[in-house]
Formats: C-alpha cells, sequence, structure tokens
C-alpha cells in the first residue's frame, strides 16, 4: 500500500526505520532525560498540585 504526499509516492511499512547516528542517539538520551526531570519535579510537589487551593497559588 502506498500514498502519496506532496507529489511523494510514500510506502507503507510494518515497523519503523530509526537513525542510530551518534547525534540521534545523544538527542534520545537528552529527551529521556528531561521526560525523567519533569516527572521527577511532579512527583516532588504533587500534594501542591492536588490540593484544593486555587491554581494561581499554585504558580
Amino acid at each position: 500500500m502506498s500514498t502519496t504526499l506532496r507529489s511523494r509516492t510514500l510506502k507503507a511499512t510494518s515497523t519503523w526505520d530509526r537513525d542510530t547516528t551518534p547525534e540521534k542517539k545523544k538527542q534520545d538520551k537528552e529527551i529521556k532525560r528531561r521526560i525523567l526531570a519533569g516527572w521527577t519535579a511532579f512527583a516532588k510537589h504533587r500534594d501542591k498540585f492536588k490540593s484544593n487551593i486555587e491554581t494561581c497559588l499554585k504558580r
């Protein structure tokens, strides 16, 4: 099965081909680090986010 997008034909595949260049690996590590940092900050301040105080005071 194929589709056309902006006058280019794209072929459907069942798997994703990932680039394995060093730059891509470094970028993937940075993305994972930032996601982990966000969840860590959320867990640290969970009680504030889930409390019944007004939203303007949570900022």
